[in-house]
């Protein structure tokens, strides 16, 4: 998916790309609304988590401090 271009309101629609990318991995969480899963989050180590148990992870490559485990990382702004 790509941004398309700005509506009346200023928001912009994902386009479809055409692309994908397969990725090689054992187990796969999905991701669906707003916040943290408590049950996933809750039970990962300490140094992981932040103060509102979301699971740490690196803004570009998405990685934790845990290896080979990759997250989705909140954006705030």
């Amino acid at each position: 998916m790509e941004l398309g271009e700005p509506d009346e309101m200023g928001r912009r629609k994902p386009i479809p790309t055409g692309a994908f990318v397969e990725l090689d991995c054992d187990t796969v969480i999905y991701a669906l609304g707003t916040d943290a899963d408590p049950v996933v989050a809750g039970t990962a180590p300490a140094p992981v988590r932040n103060s509102w148990c979301h699971v740490v992870a690196d803004d570009q490559s998405q990685a934790t401090m845990m290896s080979k485990v990759f997250a989705g990382a909140p954006r705030c702004s």
